[in-house]
């Protein structure tokens, strides 16, 4: 016990004098690199024999439960009556929404843009989705849909969101909400 005593002081004066020697020079301090000691354990002579310890692996370690997330609103579907409707016709669209997340999705609306990107964005149909437990589907549809007035290409949006009334934006989905952009063709009439 007296020799680890004397080393353990002999090795702390070591390091003192060094720095000291540091700043006497204005060297940078460096700390010494010396060899990390390990310690063991006191062992009375009437102690049984240590036994080895098993190192914790990854799969050891307990691991916290994921954060919750809250709800996440995904739009896993959205279909047309047809992609290439026809001046003054109208075209009903169906859209399908699932909740994702790990709570309740609450007072969501589903909105329909028929030209999103042109112009302002007014909605095509604005429907409220019921409230959705995690892992619930709803499918809704718009009825009677889209109606176009000029022939040529436009980009329909469906936004799931909760802030549509709020901000009415287009690119808003809100806390979980989820966005879904078709592009579609409209005909001349015949």
């Amino acid at each position: 016990m007296k020799k680890q005593k004397k080393s353990i002081g002999l090795a702390f004066l070591a390091l003192m004098l060094t720095l000291a020697a540091g700043l006497a020079c204005n060297a940078p301090l460096v700390a010494p690199t010396a060899p990390l000691a390990t310690a063991t354990p006191y062992r009375a002579s009437t102690d049984a024999p240590l036994e080895p310890t098993a190192v914790p692996t990854e799969t050891d370690v307990p691991t916290a439960p994921p954060a919750a997330e809250g709800p996440n609103l995904v739009i896993t579907d959205v279909s047309f009556a047809t992609e290439t409707p026809a001046v003054e016709t109208w075209v009903p669209v169906e859209a399908t929404v699932e909740n994702q997340g790990d709570a309740v999705a609450a007072g969501y609306d589903l909105v329909l843009i028929s030209h999103y990107g042109v112009g302002p964005p007014n909605p095509s149909g604005v429907e409220r989705l019921p409230d959705l437990v995690p892992g619930a589907t709803h499918t809704l549809t718009f009825e009677p849909g889209l109606l176009y007035a000029h022939a040529g290409p436009a980009t329909v949006r469906v936004l799931a969101t909760d802030t549509w009334y709020e901000l009415g934006d287009p690119d808003s989905t809100g806390e979980a909400g989820d966005t879904w952009d078709v592009e579609i063709t409209v005909q001349e009439a015949e």
